[in-house]
């Protein structure tokens, strides 16, 4: 067997994931939920198409329809709020909306801008 052919099978294969950051994704999801005050800085910056993962992008969706009808958007709302519309088990990520958190991030806005920028770039990369 060519190794050679083995590598490039392998750099060819991370080429194709885009550039993301999952642990920036549910940073800005949970500083959303446990700091809503926050989400009129930071909706100008990112929006549900700036997140890699679906799952991410949902309780995205979820946190925002609330905000938007002035409702509360901690993690349970927000897993009750899915639940209600059938999108929660589709997320799979009950532990991120069940989880306490304890640790606030505290730079959101550049987590915002980083996930932003990794949105652009997959965008830069697909367009022909």
């Amino acid at each position: 067997m060519n190794t050679n052919l083995q590598y490039e099978d392998d750099v060819v294969t991370s080429l194709k994931v885009p550039p993301h950051s999952l642990t920036l994704e549910q940073a800005i999801l949970s500083g959303i939920m446990t700091e809503p005050e926050i989400w009129d800085s930071l909706e100008a910056i990112v929006g549900e198409h700036d997140f890699y993962s679906p799952r991410h992008k949902m309780i995205f969706e979820a946190i925002a329809t609330l905000i938007k009808q002035q409702q509360p958007c901690d993690a349970l709302l927000v897993a009750k709020h899915m639940e209600d519309i059938g999108t929660l088990g589709k997320s799979r990520r009950r532990s991120l909306l069940r989880t306490n958190f304890k640790r606030l991030a505290r730079h959101h806005s550049q987590y915002c801008y980083l996930c932003r920028t990794s949105a652009r770039v997959f965008d830069l990369t697909t367009t022909d």
